[in-house]
């Protein structure tokens, strides 16, 4: 809408924001650089454009009710005797599509379920099938004496940018922690939910499959900048644990 009204009243320069958004995110994409830092300069199009739909709103507002409202000069005047109704219908309706517009963003994140409810994570650890996987692996017994100890972390999230690096490969001058190069073969990824994080996990093999935002449990030692992770549960139709035996310690040092 905002965009229809800066067209209607200025044509090509009311579009000028928008194509100024337009080459600026263009030129990000050829640098490859992303992040909201960046887009900064113009995160503001999109609330000019938002604010314009609104002014237009409220314009055709008050034409609507100045019509009913104000009486035609073509029509005889009122006697004094006769009185003028207040369009309570059509106010109520405009006041609805306005609370509407206004609620529309925080009525769908109620609407939307939460991709952890409480108790996710205990009910995740109980489910029989993710015991038996931890049983085989003799590691189940370990858990709590591990979780509870000094300086261990036990979070879950969505694991981000998932990659596995050789021993000595990774990306120099990575703000983030878990893909910086290092003196051993891992997994690194960054975690996001309740407590994002960026996870390290040594590992002497790539795992067969571990796809982009999925569901993990994050078992491991809190380091300055990341967390180096002991265990990680991947979630999926068949849930699949991944450890280093060789480097398998149950403690943080």
């Amino acid at each position: 809408m905002g965009l229809g009204a800066a067209w209607k009243h200025n044509r090509g320069l009311g579009l000028l924001p928008l194509w100024i958004s337009l080459i600026y995110a263009l030129g990000n994409a050829l640098v490859r650089s992303s992040g909201w830092r960046f887009n900064l300069p113009v995160d503001w199009v999109g609330l000019f454009y938002y604010g314009l739909g609104l002014v237009q709103i409220i314009t055709w507002g008050a034409m609507f009710f100045a019509n009913r409202l104000l009486p035609d000069e073509t029509q005889p005047k009122l006697t004094p005797t006769a009185q003028i109704s207040f369009p309570w219908g059509q106010t109520l309706v405009l006041g609805g599509l306005l609370f509407l517009v206004s609620a529309a963003i925080p009525i769908s994140e109620a609407l939307i379920p939460a991709r952890y409810p409480a108790g996710w994570l205990a009910q995740t650890l109980d489910d029989p099938l993710l015991q038996a996987q931890l049983n085989q692996a003799g590691i189940s017994e370990a858990l709590p004496d591990f979780a509870a100890q000094t300086g261990s972390e036990l979070i879950y999230g969505r694991a981000l940018y998932p990659r596995f690096y050789s021993a000595g490969q990774g990306i120099p001058g990575q703000a983030w922690f878990a893909f910086v190069p290092r003196e051993y073969t891992r997994l690194g990824f960054y975690l996001v939910g309740p407590h994002s994080q960026n996870v390290v996990l040594p590992l002497g093999d790539a795992p067969a499959n571990f796809p982009h935002a999925a569901d993990v449990i994050v078992l491991g030692c809190l380091r300055d900048e990341y967390l180096e992770a002991q265990l990680v549960i991947l979630r999926g139709e068949t849930d699949t644990v991944l450890f280093d035996s060789s480097q398998f310690d149950w403690g943080c040092k």
